[in-house]
């Protein structure tokens, strides 16, 4: 499918946020008396059925965000500020105990690289069960006749005989269609996918999609869906919120930021996807400069440095915060943002 092709779909979603994310800013410690910042006001939310696409370069922060949503940051980053809520509790203060009782069950994360993620000592079948047995307190026999149909709805072959295999004896297609088993095993509100197809050939990338759209329809998730991929996002998903450099710059629905970009830095992904012209030929635009470090984002827009829009004196002066614009239907943080008419998709 082509990012034309997913721009015709537009799926209906519920309106009530299952997950929000309220002015989150995260930090790493380097040394006692220094620090670096990594996400600064990172805002957006999803809504009952909902897919939203976070995409951006690598380092913008997109992976952050979602191990901090389920709690699973390393020692060295800290949360400075904000919030991050999952059916109205605040997940970043819950006792631990009540987290446990969520994480896993009520929501659940597909990580990038399945054959990594899944214990080389444990069957496929046991791995399955074991949240069945600690949040459902199925039975041991429960748990892997459970795990079995799991294996059946990810649409694995012969899933009886695959539960008694060990990861390295499945393919790298069929590992992801066992996370996925796994994520799905107790029925979750949310599901958080953090570049789930990376690790896979085009062919299997494409059937491993089109899975996660027919459980995501069918069982009515809500999917956080993480990627640096326009292709997937236009997609799969229904929103889409584009991070750069430890910020969201923009967030609205697929088709209007495809074809209407209100940010730079979203025209210039766009930009980059390669096109086909009148005449056959190939071709693509390209963002000038890199993403700066953490810790060297420049003062007001963290894009200013790389924009061919920014005036210095307005772009430069920050903090620039995400505001609401288009009538409400989108959130954009440029302070340019009524002056200019960026282009779209194929423009």
């Amino acid at each position: 499918m082509t990012i034309t092709d997913g721009l015709r779909m537009n799926p209906g979603t519920g309106t009530r946020p299952v997950f929000e994310v309220k002015n989150l800013s995260i930090q790493a410690r380097k040394s006692k008396h220094t620090t670096v910042p990594i996400l600064q006001d990172v805002n957006f939310s999803i809504a009952e059925r909902e897919v939203l696409g976070l995409v951006g370069e690598s380092g913008s922060g997109k992976t952050v965000t979602s191990l901090a949503a389920m709690r699973l940051l390393p020692k060295s980053l800290e949360v400075t500020s904000g919030s991050i809520e999952f059916d109205g509790r605040d997940l970043l203060t819950l006792p631990a105990a009540e987290l446990r009782s969520i994480r896993g069950s009520d929501m659940a994360m597909i990580f990038q690289d399945a054959l990594r993620c899944l214990n080389p000592a444990y069957t496929i079948g046991d791995q399955i069960a074991e949240p069945l047995r600690t949040h459902r307190g199925m039975s041991k026999r429960q748990a892997h006749a459970r795990a079995v149909e799991l294996l059946e709805l990810v649409e694995i072959p012969r899933a009886a005989e695959r539960a008694s295999a060990y990861p390295h004896e499945l393919s790298g297609g069929m590992c992801q269609r066992v996370m996925i088993a796994i994520a799905l095993s107790c029925s979750p509100k949310l599901l958080i996918a953090d570049e789930p197809t990376t690790a896979l050939d085009v062919t299997v990338q494409k059937q491993v999609l089109r899975l996660l759209e027919r459980l995501q329809a069918d069982l009515g998730l809500a999917v956080l869906f993480i990627t640096h991929d326009l292709g997937v996002v236009a997609e799969v998903c229904h929103r889409t919120a584009v991070m750069y450099a430890g910020q969201v710059v923009e967030i609205g629905g697929k088709k209007d930021l495809f074809v209407e970009p209100y940010h730079p830095y979203t025209s210039g992904l766009i930009s980059s996807v390669p096109t086909t012209d009148s005449s056959g030929d190939r071709r693509f635009g390209s963002i000038r400069g890199s993403v700066p470090q953490p810790g060297s984002w420049p003062t007001g827009c963290h894009f200013f440095n790389r924009c061919d829009h920014g005036r210095a004196g307005r772009c430069d002066v920050g903090p620039i915060p995400l505001e609401l614009v288009a009538s409400g239907r989108r959130k954009v943080r440029c302070a340019r943002v009524d002056e200019l008419e960026l282009k779209g998709f194929g423009q």
